[in-house]
């Protein structure tokens, strides 16, 4: 007979990886429903400490709790069940590793023996996002003194998604027991910012053309207060798209009609002597072009996280810091006294600016009149989300007041998950207005993040619809092709008045600049989830921009 007193409950371990995680700091847990996963639901729900939200579709899930680590800064639990659930997951966990978000995904699961033998939703969840998290753990009552240093790892040395599979054996709806973690020792790295190497510090005391490239990144304070600093007292040329969350005076963020405006035979003038790069994606592929095109350009990155990311195919090396500290150092050895790079930056922008409001003020209604009134009649201190295709794009063509905080999923672009991230973000803090600005083909793709008993009410969306995937009418090449329209641009016949009004949301549909401009403060004012559908001429549209490239 077996010896009671030492035997280990069955659902021990999900009593322990719980407590751990509370001690963590995870206040966020997003659940969707399942059997296998009973147990943990049992338990997240009887915390008080933790928020629990109920989102049954786990693609939206993914999403809705990236939206919440986004904003929070801080861990969020996404829990589902065994099988298809899992993988349900993996578009929103390729996200969050690439915008480097800390997502602590958590998979219920059958005991290991009997995966791969027939048994009910089933299928081998180890290891199922490999390539695109962090770390993964297999849980079991052996190797629970493991969970703390995962789930330290969705934040430290920099945040990303981290994976805990939880095998569960039946039965699952007994209490679960006390846990007997104990006390969880969680590690905190220190960033301290090493000494810079030579080759570099001696590539910034000969520069006269120095450059610096900001990615997508989340606000950063004090990477703004540097590079103003910079911007104030050197001359060096800063590019950040609205993307980065920098904005600043004489920035360059409208990067991709300032390449454009570029002649071939001035490229030359404007290349750098040194390009310094931070953040993530840039959505300029002008820009992306460009650089690739001069394999010999002395280039280097500044990361927090320890990637190797050489985007144009000439990174010189990487100097692992904050980027404020880092390239304050760095440009503490720029002392150059001639303005000429700088200026010839800020006259192609200032004369850019220029055509671009004579050429809107003759232009027919069409999308980039639509974006020029959008983001003209922002309020202040809200956050703007921008959807993937040309919503991005054009957002791009334009620039935001100061206080607005700028979202998009560009760490794979998708366009599957858009609308869950900004509802997330818009229910970690409900106090802040949320505009969506979407394309309808990613509205209808990700329509499922209105399936959300608890939509956040602090949320406007704002549908472009061109009708189909507008992105393909805007680039050259698939246009001539007799496939584009059915297959490419994939036109559809869903009313988007009829989806929005089967989830329960107010739908608004306008036609013309008037109505926008007369309209959009009303709209602002509602105090809760509306959708706005904006038909745009899907042939003018075209026109416009490509000419727009032109002038």
């Amino acid at each position: 007979m077996p010896n009671l007193r030492f035997m280990v409950h069955h659902l021990q371990h999900i009593s322990d990886l719980i407590d751990l995680c509370r001690q963590c700091g995870i206040r966020n847990v997003v659940i969707s429903p399942g059997s296998r996963n009973a147990p943990l639901i049992q338990g997240f729900t009887a915390l008080d400490e933790m928020t629990c939200h109920s989102i049954p579709d786990e693609r939206v899930a993914g999403y809705f709790a990236m939206g919440i680590a986004l904003e929070t800064g801080t861990p969020v639990v996404v829990l589902c069940t065994s099988g298809t659930a899992t993988l349900n997951l993996a578009p929103a966990v390729a996200e969050a590793f690439y915008q480097h978000v800390p997502l602590v995904v958590i998979t219920a699961d059958r005991p290991v023996e009997l995966v791969d033998n027939q048994q009910n939703q089933t299928i081998p969840q180890q290891e199922i996002y490999s390539g695109f998290i962090k770390q993964s753990l297999n849980l079991s009552s052996s190797n629970i003194d493991e969970v703390s240093r995962v789930l330290s790892l969705s934040t430290e040395p920099h945040p990303g998604p981290v994976h805990i599979n939880v095998p569960v054996r039946e039965p699952l709806y007994e209490v679960l027991p006390p846990s007997s973690a104990g006390k969880a020792t969680f590690r905190k790295e220190i960033k301290s910012d090493s000494k810079l190497p030579a080759e570099i510090t001696d590539a910034v005391r000969s520069a006269s053309k120095i450059l610096i490239l900001c990615g997508q990144q989340r606000p950063d304070e004090a990477l703004s207060a540097t590079l103003k600093k910079i911007l104030q007292e050197k001359n060096a040329v800063v590019v950040a798209e609205a993307i980065s969350n920098i904005d600043l005076p004489e920035v360059i963020a409208n990067t991709e009609p300032v390449i454009a405006s570029i002649k071939e035979n001035e490229r030359k003038e404007f290349l750098p002597d040194l390009l310094i790069s931070t953040g993530g994606h840039v959505v300029s592929k002008r820009w992306m072009l460009w650089m690739q095109k001069h394999p010999e350009l002395n280039h280097w990155r500044v990361s927090e996280a320890p990637d190797q990311v050489d985007t144009y195919g000439n990174l010189k090396g990487i100097i692992s810091g904050t980027p404020a500290s880092v390239i304050e150092q760095l440009m503490s050895h720029f002392d150059n006294s001639d303005q000429t790079y700088f200026n010839l930056w800020q006259r192609k922008n200032n004369q850019l600016q220029r055509n671009k409001t004579e050429y809107l003020e003759q232009a027919p209604f069409c999308e980039l009149k639509v974006f020029e009134l959008l983001l003209k009649n922002l309020p202040e201190d809200c956050n703007l989300h921008l959807g993937n295709g040309s919503v991005v794009r054009y957002a791009q063509m334009f620039d935001f007041k100061k206080s607005v905080r700028v979202y998009g999923n560009r760490g794979v672009s998708g366009i599957d998950g858009s609308f869950s991230t900004a509802t997330g973000v818009s229910a970690a803090n409900p106090e802040k207005m949320n505009i969506l600005i979407i394309g309808d083909m990613s509205f209808i793709y990700d329509s499922n993040a209105m399936w959300n008993r608890n939509l956040p009410e602090n949320i406007i969306i704002f549908v472009i619809n061109n009708s189909g995937g507008g992105i393909f009418r805007l680039i050259d090449g698939p246009s001539q092709h007799e496939w584009f329209e059915p297959f490419q641009v994939a036109q559809h016949p869903v009313s988007i008045r009829n989806l929005s009004l089967a989830f329960g949301l107010e739908y608004y549909r306008r036609e013309s600049e008037e109505e926008i401009r007369d309209e959009m403060p009303i709209m602002l004012k509602k105090g809760k989830p509306v959708v706005v559908e904006i038909v745009t001429p899907a042939d003018i549209n075209e026109k416009v921009f490509k000419q727009f490239y032109k002038i």
